[in-house]
């Protein structure tokens, strides 16, 4: 039976809506189970940045001006974020809410690409290897430009592959265009998917040439728009530009490893700094566990597999998706921390191969497609399990004992500044403050944020702490370590695993100790 046919008859059983409706049933399913379990909503690091920028949209239409970060202007995530505001009010839910939304809708998109090219098994199992991805998942609960990001990558790509059998070619290749566009304004790794589309143009056009152009045309209009805008309020339309080259670089990144370090400030699992190689990115990082593995396994079988045109035509867009994207953020190295979060786009193409691949397999070898899918969730669950999904408890337990005592309390700068959304929700944003504490109020050490603190302001939070030892202590608050210590000291493993890595997997968070100042 050809894999036409086969496919015919299985679209037979279910009607397409029905299928379509299952599959996104069940990723709506897994992401409001994990994503209630694993919630963070807000962390006070790049997410704060959006969180600041759209509250001051919510307040007012600001004016740009010199002190506006690069975060500031990138409008897709912060107008989705005051969208979630006039809807559910300024608060945390909001935020993450926000970004779920912009999750759903990516999730819509590949069920949509899977279903059309494909089949019904193969959505079924994206949706279950893609959702449950901690780099996925955790990031889906807190403002960033990651998810919002791939979402326009994955609209661009998916109105691409339909321009190639549709009597709408034209209008969807503007539209591909125009979803690039805001993919850019949201980050210029983007730069990945266009690199794409110049490959593709090149080797193998699949439509004429000159229909390539039109994607270009889509992908202006975006850019001129922004252009006109920052030309109206700064004078200058390469703004947004001007910023990611000559402030970012010099910014204290939140997530960035610290040299020949591999826990993130987060007290997450990543690699960085020199080691931050693509081979060890890709393989050996807790946020996408075994996606790329499994993706290297189903290559050779998609490879040598009968496809119609259409369904090569989507799998050849999506692998070179991969490769230029991939090169791109590695060849970056000088611009761009490589963390993990910045190939999420190649994680999204690598469960799409994958549940491809392995819905493929299932009518021949169907014992070790169990066997895949087994070990790829086990993974995805143990690597969530090891998410700190925690990383301000210093900041929440500050704003937690002003909300108590109702007299200020002191602390570190960047625990304050983490909290800074919370605090002013809760109404105690004038009882946080930072340097020398008056005589008989309460100071908050966070040890975990001064040790990785590196920014100008770390060696005067150092200096208030000079007369720690004439401190009274008053109380300590140490989350309360995971249950795997406990297996980990049984089977006496303990002692072989290195310190960093040990902290990362027993207890992330380290706590905070409060001090009476005499």
């Amino acid at each position: 039976m050809s894999t036409e046919a086969a496919q015919l008859r299985e679209i037979s059983r279910l009607s397409r809506r029905s299928a379509f409706a299952i599959a996104l049933l069940i990723a709506a399913a897994i992401v409001a189970i994990l994503g209630s379990l694993r919630w963070v909503g807000y962390q006070g690091t790049d997410d704060g940045q959006y969180v600041d920028a759209a509250l001051a949209w919510y307040h007012r239409v600001p004016q740009i001006d010199r002190s506006t970060w690069t975060w500031g202007l990138r409008y897709p995530v912060i107008f989705a974020i005051d969208t979630a505001f006039w809807l559910f009010g300024v608060n945390v839910f909001a935020v993450g809410a926000a970004m779920l939304a912009y999750l759903f809708a990516l999730v819509v998109v590949s069920i949509w690409m899977l279903q059309r090219w494909f089949g019904f098994v193969e959505s079924v199992i994206f949706a279950v290897i893609f959702c449950g991805m901690p780099g996925v998942i955790v990031l889906a609960t807190i403002a960033n430009d990651d998810i919002t990001e791939l979402f326009y990558v994955a609209a661009s790509v998916a109105c691409f592959c339909a321009a190639f059998d549709s009597t709408y070619r034209r209008y969807l290749l503007v539209a591909a265009g125009i979803a690039a566009g805001l993919a850019f304004a949201v980050r210029e790794t983007t730069a990945g998917l266009i690199i794409a589309y110049g490959l593709l143009f090149l080797f193998r056009p699949g439509i004429r040439r000159s229909d390539y152009f039109l994607i270009g045309a889509g992908f202006v209009i975006v850019i001129l728009a922004e252009m006109a805008y920052f030309t109206i309020e700064t004078g200058n339309p390469l703004w947004r530009f001007m910023l990611d080259f000559s402030r970012e670089p010099n910014l204290n990144r939140a997530v960035a490893l610290a040299p020949k370090h591999f826990i993130d400030r987060e007290g997450n699992l990543g690699i960085g700094g020199p080691a931050g190689t693509g081979f060890f990115m890709f393989f050996f990082s807790q946020k996408y566990a075994l996606i790329f593995y499994a993706m290297l396994g189903v290559v050779p079988g998609l490879a040598r597999s009968a496809w119609t045109s259409s369904q090569k035509t989507v799998l050849i867009v999506l692998g070179t998706l991969f490769v230029a994207w991939a090169g791109f953020v590695i060849g970056n190295v000088k611009l761009l921390d490589l963390v993990p979060r910045f190939i999420v786009v190649t994680a999204w193409v690598a469960a799409m191969l994958a549940a491809i691949g392995l819905a493929r397999l299932r009518r021949n070898h169907l014992g070790l497609v169990v066997l895949s899918l087994l070990a790829l969730i086990m993974s995805e669950a143990v690597c969530l399990y090891l998410e700190n999904t925690d990383p301000s408890q210093a900041s929440f337990a500050a704003i937690d004992l002003a909300l108590q005592t109702h007299d200020p309390v002191y602390t570190n700068t960047a625990t304050k500044l983490r909290g800074r959304f919370v605090a002013q929700i809760d109404g105690v944003a004038d009882k946080i403050r930072i340097g020398k504490p008056t005589p008989g109020s309460l100071y908050v050490l966070a040890p975990d944020d001064l040790k990785r603190c590196d920014y100008g302001g770390c060696e005067a939070d150092r200096a208030v702490l000079s007369g720690l030892n004439h401190w009274k202590e008053i109380e300590r608050i140490v989350p309360r370590p995971r249950a795997i210590g406990s297996l980990l000291d049984t089977i006496g493993v303990t002692h072989l695993i290195p310190p960093e890595f040990r902290k990362k997997i027993v207890q992330p968070n380290s706590g905070v100790v409060i001090y009476r100042v005499p």
